[in-house]
């Protein structure tokens, strides 16, 4: 395939695609970026719309009429939906893993068995298939625990139960009402653990795993964590964050082990692996795997890469292709990202109100604004707002705090009716 003068096509529409056109149109190899469909922060002449009633053939079409040379693909559903083995299919090159091995996210059993196999410790857990025996079970385990859905809900089939009313509800909702469907058809009861969360993503060759700096989320609405779960309210990432040493040791304890197994069972991975993990008294915990970049983690860790993206996505393709890369060069930089979502998110958010941006948000301001896919343009060219998330306001310094002064001053400058976002995102505890 080409490597110089390359077209490459994002396809997504939220903040972590619009963090990763503007990161790979950075590179020196590539010529263009376009973003299908984009959303209304990226300039409308790199966006595309597929409007045909299969997605696939509509994004194939155009990557053929645009003569594409990468598809970067951004969101979980398409991932595990099969996108990356249908253009493989087309000799077609494609960043993301095949669906096979995207099954570490579609499914929370298949992640819970494998980590097993592999000697990945996961929370305890029990998984039931109707809403009697996931009644038996939350009342002999007692509170608190956790409430999964074994399918994609977009960040919001979890729930952290304190009370047996709120844990049978949360079942009632996914197995009774089935407000997620068939993503909620099985159900995975875990142990809530305690310990500090972190969210650790690496670059993949199948063999072979390159670190990308650490971050910390915030996925409940609410100051203090609080409130329902959320896609993620805000994120952050220092070189202080995580030791380099105590990095590696998470990578040969939990990243490898995964990439490994996943290699064994004929799905090699390729791609971005995230790793939810919390560290415990009682050790390492894995909370969850997904298959692709996280969001609003995208927002603070790759402004901090040195290393070219696209490198690291051209060596990623092949199995091992990646070995002969040295380690990820970062930033000291700190990242802080603060989201501001629409009244009423996650549940009903209430859209259609014009948007009014920072006058001089800009890179060398140390604060950069990314817009998530709640945001659009209107007949007139307007933006307003049309989804939950609208946008994520990225501060960028030399510590912390200076760096979330700076999200904070970016975010207070966004106005449209019913805005909400935390206060409390890299707060010192």
């Amino acid at each position: 395939m080409k490597t110089e003068g390359m077209k490459v096509l994002v396809v997504g529409s939220g903040a972590r695609e619009h963090v990763l056109w503007w990161a790979i149109k950075k590179s020196p190899r590539v010529a263009c970026v376009l973003c299908a469909p984009g959303n209304g922060g990226i300039p409308p002449e790199y966006c595309r719309n597929v409007r045909e009633n299969n997605n696939l053939l509509g994004l194939l079409h155009l990557v053929k009429e645009e003569k594409v040379d990468l598809v970067v693909v951004g969101p979980k559903a398409p991932l595990v939906d099969g996108i990356v083995d249908f253009f493989t299919e087309h000799n077609i090159a494609v960043f993301g893993p095949s669906e096979a091995a995207a099954r570490i996210e579609g499914s929370k059993m298949f992640c819970k068995d494998l980590c097993q196999k592999v000697g990945v410790l996961t929370p305890d857990c029990q998984v039931v298939y109707n809403y009697r025996d996931a009644v038996k079970v939350i009342k002999n385990w007692g509170m608190p625990i956790v409430i999964k859905a074994n399918g994609l809900c977009d960040g919001k089939g979890v729930t952290v139960a304190l009370t047996e009313e709120k844990a049978i509800q949360a079942v009632h909702d996914l197995l009774v009402k089935k407000i997620h469907g068939e993503a909620g058809s099985i159900v995975v009861i875990e142990r809530r653990v305690e310990g500090r969360e972190y969210s650790l993503m690496a670059i993949c060759d199948g063999d072979n795993a390159l670190m990308l700096p650490p971050a910390r989320d915030y996925k409940r609405l609410l100051d203090g964590d609080g409130g329902p779960n959320t896609g993620g309210m805000g994120a952050y990432s220092s070189q202080d964050l995580i030791s380099y040493d105590l990095l590696q040791c998470l990578k040969r304890s939990v990243i490898l082990p995964i990439l490994h197994g996943l290699a064994d069972e004929g799905s090699p991975y390729h791609g971005v692996l995230y790793a939810g993990i919390m560290l415990t008294r009682e050790g390492t915990q894995l909370l969850e795997c997904n298959c692709r970049f996280g969001d609003p983690e995208t927002q603070v860790v790759v402004p901090r890469l040195k290393t070219d993206i696209v490198d690291l996505m051209l060596g990623s393709l092949t199995r091992g292709g990646l070995v002969n890369f040295d380690e990820i060069k970062v930033s000291p930089r700190a990242a802080v990202c603060v989201v501001a979502a629409s009244e009423g998110y996650p549940e009903k958010p209430v859209t259609g109100f014009p948007v009014t941006l920072p006058s001089e948000t800009s890179d060398h301001r140390g604060c950069t604004l990314f817009f998530s896919a709640g945001i659009k343009r209107d007949e007139h060219g307007k933006l307003v707002t049309s989804g939950g998330r609208v946008a994520s306001v990225v501060g960028i310094s030399k510590s912390v705090q200076a760096a979330r002064k700076r999200a904070y001053d970016g975010i207070k400058e966004i106005e449209f009716k019913g805005i909400q976002f935390r206060s409390d995102i890299a707060r010192p505890i």
